[in-house]
């Protein structure tokens, strides 16, 4: 061996030795794991797809292969086990955004996603978004959320449970959208005091029922969007949202609604269309309400509920807020068998008329409107009623009128005439009775009874001329 070769061997092991040390375990960051790459050509990417048997990543700001410091995004895809410590976005002041994907467990710490004030008390100069897809996370713990993040998507996301505060104390938020995800348990004030400029709530399944304040103190500066939503139960209260300037329900299955389910004081409009509700309480849309402010400058507005199907309701299923909206009922589907008997009870209940309400054909079972189910227009009917009770009771009145004034005036005709009685043989041969008086015909034959007209007549003597 030269003296070269010797030379260059003992180089070669100095930077071997030199590299251990600048990779030690306490500065290593992910850009040193197998799994994840950071090309130079995109400053700050870093991306980690699990292959092979290493199947977990741990996503926290200091210690063994943490992130660094200079991260702008973080994308982790395909692994079976990745977990996010708490803080682990703590001192990344150049992070836009972090995408989790296609995660088997997705376990994540309280203040796993809080992004703080700087050190130095100023507002993050770059406020990053979240953004978990097609994944499956035990629990999310109180204030996994927190602090200063531009936007929260979970899309087609599973989720056992929802701690109370995990969306809290938020700042500088956007947008929170749960798009496909099946939400287990929503513990309540699960969303809790923050402001959003949109909430969207799509193609979500919330399996348990959602309690009381499960969505409180929220304001929404400009919409709250519900769609294609199932839930098997909302109580009272269950969302309390202020300030949004457009609210939409569509296309959602609400299996049970409670009394003001939805307490959502708006600036706009209320639109509520092709939901399916089976299970209605009184009340259950009178949690809507308009801002002060917006009534007294702009007055009521527009409450839209149009196309909805209700199955079992009560008195009052459909009351409305009609100090703060101009209600507008449209097309309200019954999805029972048209009865003929029922359907004016159905009505009065639902407060609509009956040219918007279509039930089930008994033969065919499709829907139609109800007066096609041979029951006539019930409304049109009922006024034809009244009109002829009333026509047949004023006639009844003006009959009883009318005969009351032909017997008063046959009385009044009756009244001078006196009835003498003609007595028969015996009386007249007993000239002794006084009060009686017979008459005889120059026929010699005498009747019972004869009416006699006294006529009085004044005689004058006549006067002579001789």
């Amino acid at each position: 061996m030269t003296r070269t070769t010797l030379l260059l061997l003992l180089v070669m092991e100095a930077m071997m030795h030199a590299n251990a040390i600048v990779t030690s375990p306490e500065q290593a960051s992910l850009c040193d794991s197998s799994i994840c790459t950071c090309p130079p050509t995109s400053w700050g990417n870093v991306t980690c797809q699990c292959v092979g048997s290493q199947q977990e990543v741990i996503v926290r700001s200091r210690g063994h292969l943490h992130v660094p410091s200079h991260l702008t995004l973080l994308r982790v895809v395909d692994c079976e086990h990745v977990l996010v410590m708490e803080d682990a976005l703590h001192d990344l002041r150049f992070l836009q955004k972090v995408e989790l994907r296609r995660i088997r467990r997705l376990e994540v710490a309280p203040r796993a996603f809080s992004r703080p004030l700087e050190s130095d008390g100023e507002v993050p100069s770059t406020v990053p978004e979240v953004k978990i897809e097609e994944s499956y996370i035990p629990e999310l713990p109180s204030y996994a959320f927190r602090g200063y993040l531009r936007a929260i998507r979970l899309r087609d996301v599973r989720v056992d449970t929802i701690a109370a505060f995990a969306f809290a104390s938020l700042s500088s938020l956007e947008h929170i959208e749960l798009r496909d995800c099946t939400l287990n348990t929503v513990n309540a004030q699960a969303f809790k005091k923050f402001v959003v400029r949109k909430l969207s709530f799509v193609g979500t399944s919330i399996v348990k029922a959602l309690p009381s304040r499960a969505v409180t103190d929220l304001e929404v500066i400009s919409e709250v969007r519900f769609e294609r939503v199932s839930a098997v139960r909302l109580h009272s209260s269950s969302l309390l949202v202020r300030g949004p300037h457009t609210v939409h329900i569509t296309a959602c299955n609400i299996s049970h609604m409670e009394g003001e389910a939805l307490r959502i004081s708006t600036q706009g409009a209320v639109v509520i269309q092709d939901n399916i509700f089976p299970s209605v309480d009184p009340g259950a849309f009178l949690g809507f309400s308009v801002e002060r402010y917006t009534l007294r400058e702009k007055g009521r507005q527009e409450f839209v509920f149009h196309n909805n199907t209700l199955h079992s309701f009560k008195a009052g299923a459909l009351s409305f807020n009609e100090t703060s909206f101009e209600a507008r009922i449209e097309k309200v589907t019954v999805s029972r068998l048209c009865m003929c008997d029922i359907l004016e009870l159905w009505l009065s209940q639902l407060k609509v008329t009956v040219d918007e309400v279509l039930c089930l054909d008994s033969t065919t079972k499709q829907l139609i409107e109800a007066n096609e189910a041979g029951c006539g227009s019930l409304h049109g009917w009922s006024g034809t009623l009244v009109l002829v009770v009333t026509i047949c009771g004023g006639l009844l009145v003006l009959g009883i009128a009318l005969i009351a004034l032909c017997c008063w005036r046959r009385r009044q005709r009756t009244r001078g005439k006196r009835w003498v009685t003609v007595p028969n043989k015996n009386k007249v041969k007993n000239p002794g009775n006084a009060h009686t008086m017979g008459i005889v015909l120059p026929d010699g034959r005498t009747y019972r009874e004869t009416e006699l007209h006294v006529i009085v007549e004044r005689a004058e003597p006549i006067d002579d001329k001789d």
